[in-house]
């Protein structure tokens, strides 16, 4: 049996690439797959996985430099709207002479705007109920019907929370929309951190993620501001790479509100295999993305068992259905419902990890999605 999996980009050890190799490292473990093959769409550099496991049969392949020049692109865009083509006419033929045929399974792993990228792949592919697509983001806007007519065929689309399946169900009337969410790399290494104190010489407030506008870090700046003028001097500590301009812009509003002393800033990423060593140095998460598809991040923490204090943003309300107290509206709310969390006591604030890596282990845990994998194959 053979796998085609597809990706947006492949640059960085953010989530969406973890869940692709993760991905493909789950589909080469089972004994009927004999190979995994990865294609990516956009960015790509393997650099970040040298020291990433990836199974012998996992290989991954482009289409030729010629699609990422932008004549070439105008050229495909010019095409498809002069001739009116339902799909980019050079993706279309790149794909009809890949042989989809020799794959047994497609597994498209995108985000809701890129979907119209796969159309050449789905309308080639003769046995739609063999393809599956699964969204690391969703924007809640329309798609057009050519892209509808398409994703209507497959046999699923997969999103992260029952919010968004709600989208798919209803506004995009995709009925064949389930809410499955990511597997998580080294997930053992989580559930096995257990937090025995609350430990006030640690960070008050963690984020890891990339620095990228729309996850507005600024928001947890003004928290630790908010919270010194109510009288509390909170800290807290935000890691991670991507945008060093937007990284830059931070450090430096940070400077405006002369908060040095309270907010660590570093532009560093994290490898993949000591993320849970960096949620040792803080005691509640923050996610105050504008928009997200899980994220993965979240879970990761929920796997290790912290308070999440979260806006409303992709899978987390969801995730943390037992914990609305941990779920803020706006800014305003965010600084009220984190005054809460720094009030806990020693026993609740232990009692309140210790039920959200249960929530994580009875809900969310890898042998679900593993299984849900093993049911794709066979066709369950």
């Amino acid at each position: 049996m053979k796998i085609l999996i597809t990706t947006p980009f492949f640059q960085f050890s953010g989530g969406s690439e973890l869940e692709t190799i993760h991905t493909a490292n789950t589909f080469a473990s089972f004994a009927e797959v004999k190979e995994v093959h990865v294609f990516v769409a956009g960015v790509y550099n393997l650099k970040f996985t040298e020291n990433i496991y990836i199974n012998e049969k996992v290989k991954f392949f482009r289409r030729p430099d010629i699609f990422d020049k932008r004549y070439f692109y105008k050229l495909n865009n010019y095409l498809k709207k002069k001739l009116n083509l339902e799909a980019l006419p050079f993706d279309f033929i790149y794909w009809k002479f890949k042989k989809l045929s020799r794959f047994d399974k497609l597994y498209i792993i995108t985000k809701s705007t890129l979907a119209s990228d796969y159309i050449p792949l789905i309308k080639l592919y003769k046995s739609k109920n063999n393809i599956v697509i699964k969204y690391t983001t969703i924007f809640f806007q329309p798609l057009e019907n050519v892209v509808l007519k398409y994703l209507s065929q497959i046999r699923y689309n997969i999103v992260t929370s029952q919010k968004q399946k709600d989208f798919f169900v209803n506004q995009l009337n995709l009925k064949n929309a389930i809410a499955q969410e990511i597997l998580l790399f080294n997930e053992n290494l989580g559930v096995k951190k257990v937090r025995t104190k609350k430990d006030v010489s640690l960070y008050d407030f963690g984020i890891l993620g990339r620095y990228s506008e729309e996850k507005q870090y600024e928001h947890a700046i003004n928290l630790i501001e908010n919270l010194r003028n109510k009288g509390f001097e909170s800290t807290l500590i935000i890691k991670g790479g991507c945008d060093e301009d937007y990284y830059k812009s931070l450090i430096k509003l940070v400077k405006e509100k002369n908060l040095e002393d309270l907010i660590t800033l570093s532009f560093e990423e994290v490898s993949y295999d000591k993320v849970y060593d960096f949620f040792d140095v803080f005691n509640c998460f923050l996610i105050t993305s504008k928009y997200e598809g899980g994220p993965n991040v979240g879970l990761e923490v929920m796997a290790y068992g912290l308070p999440i204090l979260s806006y409303d943003v992709g899978a987390m309300k969801d995730r943390l259905n037992k914990f609305p107290e941990l779920i803020a509206l706006n800014e305003e709310n965010l600084t009220k419902k984190a005054i809460e969390i720094l009030n806990y006591e020693e026993v609740a604030f232990l009692q309140k990890c210790d039920d959200i890596k249960k929530e994580y282990t009875a809900k969310f845990s890898n042998n679900t999605k593993i299984s849900f994998l093993k049911d794709f194959l066979e066709n369950k």
